[in-house]
């Protein structure tokens, strides 16, 4: 600490002699046997030097709790050095503030500047008020003063790591700005300073952001309506766009398409948490009126990033594949999401019929985002992922198979809807284990289809033979398996007790259906009187409770009558 301190002061006696010796306004004047453009440039090579080290010392800081945990020093001795260092450059400012080694005029890099002199050593919380958009204003709304408060009353070390982070940054784009503006024609081509420093400064904005980001979810669970969603997520937002900026001026692809993974992340946060919608310059303009919301504008945003990410890597590389499968399946899942959303905003949620046929413009809008996210995970090699994705295309076409203008493509969505589910079921059937919900209402779809496909004894027979897959889900191995689990058990005996009750509904209404086409076909062998009596029984007799003595649920006794009946038959 002391030798940075120590070597600002000598660089600002260098500055002070200069100022009273030379002549600012002539920059062909000696000093020193030199011109003093070449002593301009020695000082603003080893100011910025001296800059990026003072950003070093406290990003290591940051990132090594043991300093704080064995009280070297703390956060506030940091930020006290950074700016003990801003003070006796003073005199080192002052030569080189007019001073530009080049006729194009630079970008600033200087976070104080950007932020419009919001963010400096004295204001370290990260947050920064902006306008929807994502444009910094001076009029802080009252949000940002809750969200500064909540950030105040955070643990010390927490707090800590948070502005010295930012006070880093202050640090390394003051660097950068000094170097680009005076040092960087000199050492073009010569020197590899000036890409490890864009790295560093990129690198600590996507370290603020992802602080920001992590202090956003935190608050998100515990309340989901909060009004400090949106100063978090602006906040995180804006650290993430100036990373992504400064990543792409030295090229460095990885943690392009990092930023851009943290910034669909964003996006996907945004799209049910906050009305803010910050400018995109890739973003895709929505053609369709009917999928053109805030939510359905917020996803594209974020599968437009992954795909900018892909773009960034440009391909798999076989001996690294993290970063491209990591974009990858964020890809898919957006995609999915994206498939499943305007499924139920077009179509509906309930199971009801359609009665009005889909242009086939919709019908692309929903299908092609799902087979893009299936034909990922197949690349991935993700089954289970694959499976839900073969799940909802069954969804979407049992739900629009009813409504085609003619017989054919009536027989041909049936057939596809019979398809995906036959492909999701084989998956799931044989992965029962933590995925006995998403089986069961598999099942409960399945035999919905079969039933409204047909009213005839057949069709009806075979969906209540559907719900026999269900026998292991009810099973006191399941029930027990769960116990198991202390940590999710509560959870799912909460969803299984809600689901054992539709499909022991279901069950009895098509055993009763099954009896009343048995009384009135005499052609028709009465199998299931017995059965639905004896089931009819078993509910009565176990007092309302869902789980019976022996460890299984209700309506597993009942499916193993129905198979045993079944089985019986066969024979």
């Amino acid at each position: 600490m002391q030798s940075l301190r120590l070597s600002a002061r000598s660089i600002s006696d260098a500055a002070s002699l200069f100022l009273r010796i030379v002549n600012m306004s002539n920059k062909s004047e000696e000093f020193l046997g030199n011109e003093s453009a070449d002593f301009i440039l020695s000082l603003a090579f080893q100011y910025s030097l001296l800059m990026e080290n003072c950003g070093n010392f406290a990003r290591s800081f940051a990132a090594d709790g043991s300093w704080r945990e064995r009280g070297h020093a703390c956060g506030e001795d940091v930020i006290a050095l950074l700016r003990d260092v801003e003070l006796l450059s003073h005199q080192t400012n002052t030569v080189l503030r007019d001073y530009n080694s080049s006729s194009k005029k630079k970008e600033p890099f200087c976070i104080t500047s950007k932020s419009k002199g919001i963010i400096n050593l004295d204001y370290l919380s990260g947050l920064i008020p902006l306008s929807a958009e994502g444009h910094v204003v001076i009029n802080a709304a009252k949000s940002m003063d809750m969200a500064n408060e909540y950030l105040e009353n955070q643990k010390q070390l927490k707090k800590d790591k948070r502005r010295v982070l930012v006070a880093a940054c202050l640090s390394y784009g003051h660097a950068a700005d000094i170097f680009s503006r005076i040092c960087c024609d000199m050492f073009s081509g010569k020197s590899r300073l000036w890409p490890v420093l864009l790295q560093r400064l990129g690198d600590a904005h996507n370290e603020i952001g992802k602080v920001l980001l992590d202090d956003l979810q935190i608050i998100m669970r515990k309340d989901p309506q909060s009004k400090l969603i949106t100063p978090f997520l602006l906040s995180a937002e804006w650290w993430f766009k100036e990373g992504l900026g400064i990543f792409e001026l030295c090229s460095d692809v990885r943690n392009i398409a990092l930023l851009h993974c943290n910034l669909s992340q964003c996006c996907k946060i945004r799209s049910s948490a906050s009305s803010s919608r910050m400018n995109f310059r890739g973003r895709h303009d929505c053609v369709d009126r009917n999928l053109d919301s805030h939510a359905e504008i917020c996803l594209n945003d974020a599968a437009r990033h992954l795909e900018l990410a892909h773009e960034a890597l440009d391909q798999r590389d076989v001996h690294d594949t993290k970063a491209w499968d990591m974009v990858s399946l964020e890809l898919a899942s957006i995609y999915l999401l994206l498939g499943v959303r305007r499924r139920q905003l077009l179509i509906g949620q309930s199971s009801a019929w359609m009665s009005e046929t889909l242009s086939p413009g919709a019908e692309r809008s929903i299908v092609t985002p799902i087979k893009r996210a299936k034909e990922i995970f197949l690349s991935l090699g993700i089954d289970q992922k694959v499976a839900a994705a073969d799940y909802q295309l069954a969804l979407y076409f049992a739900k629009i198979w009813t409504c085609q203008r003619d017989e054919a493509l009536t027989r041909e969505k049936l057939s596809k809807a019979f398809s995906y589910f036959g492909q999701a079921h084989k998956y799931f059937f044989m992965h029962t284990e933590s995925n006995e919900d998403t089986l069961v209402c598999l099942l409960l779809d399945l035999c919905s289809l079969y039933s409204t496909t047909s009213t005839s004894y057949e069709c009806q027979e075979k969906a209540l033979l559907c719900c026999l897959d269900s026998c292991r889900v009810f099973s006191a191995e399941s029930v027990n398996n769960a116990r198991n689990h202390a940590s999710c058990s509560a959870d799912w005996f909460t969803k299984m007790d809600s689901l054992h009750d539709k499909m022991e509904e279901r069950i009895l209404n098509l055993l009763s259906s099954l009896v009343k086409m048995e009384k009135h076909d005499r052609n028709l062998q009465p199998k299931y009187e017995a059965v639905y009596r004896r089931a009819l029984e078993i509910k009565l007799g176990s007092n309302s409770e869902r789980l019976l003595p022996s460890g299984t649920y209700r309506v597993f006794e009942i499916l193993n009558v129905i198979k045993t009946n079944h089985l019986n038959g066969r024979s």
